[in-house]
């Protein structure tokens, strides 16, 4: 616990708080008695860090319109993003899990470990108030955030990359995924995106489809440059 709060910036006044957030369902489900579990301060968690998202979108972008601020906000409250936040607080060191779901993987699983770090800024804001959630906050997500900051345009290059290839054949391209690392690392993986068994772009992410986005805005950046190499090889052919 005093670990963990270290790296949150935080001593919890109610420590209690912290392991209830700590806690998934299936460790109380097997404990065979009543305990507080993290679906709580989950609930809460996911509207707070909805709100801090929502007030960094609206500093960061002033006059950019709701659809774009949406947009914005929308990737880092999501499960792949918010489980990279939890291993970098190492949270799957910390929680209470049953023995079942443990050997079922749950400790690796985005879906809980982005639960638990909902629940534990849900726990952080009942024990200290909206000020400390946003102060953590900018420590823990805004260095990850960086990188992932593109312009609202860009946002969806999967479906750009396809618009713009069907302009020239009714093709579509083709992704194929490979997983770099796995457990006890959080997992990682490469994508290559394919168009006329011709190679367009590679990527990498924390997940498939974080990937295959990265695979795609990299065709995207040298798009022209393969359709020229695509024609040179049609005309060579004839």
């Amino acid at each position: 616990m005093e670990a963990l709060e270290s790296r949150l910036g935080h001593p919890f006044r109610q420590p209690e708080l912290l392991l209830e957030a700590l806690t998934h369902p299936s460790w109380s489900h097997e404990a065979g008695r009543h305990h507080r579990h993290n679906q709580r301060l989950e609930f809460l968690g996911d509207a707070v860090l909805q709100l801090v998202c929502s007030q960094w979108a609206l500093e960061l972008f002033p006059a950019a319109p709701e659809g774009v601020l949406t947009q914005w906000r929308a990737q880092f409250v999501s499960t792949d993003f918010l489980c990279e936040v939890a291993h970098a607080l190492e949270l799957p060191r910390h929680l209470r899990m049953g023995r079942g779901e443990i050997a079922q993987g749950g400790l690796q699983k985005a879906n809980a470990l982005a639960d638990a770090f909902e629940a534990v800024v849900g726990a952080l804001f009942m024990d200290a108030g909206y000020g400390a959630v946003e102060a953590c906050l900018r420590c823990l997500m805004l260095p990850l955030m960086q990188s992932r900051q593109v312009p609202a345009e860009t946002q969806n290059p999967k479906g750009q990359l396809q618009e713009q290839l069907q302009r020239l054949a009714p093709e579509s391209p083709v992704y194929q995924v490979t997983m770099l690392q796995n457990a006890p690392l959080p997992p990682r993986f490469r994508a290559s995106v394919y168009w006329q068994s011709h190679l367009l772009g590679e990527g990498e992410g924390p997940s498939k489809k974080r990937a295959e986005m990265a695979a795609a805005s990299s065709a995207l950046r040298d798009l022209n440059n393969h359709v020229n190499d695509l024609e040179k090889g049609r005309s060579s052919c004839a």
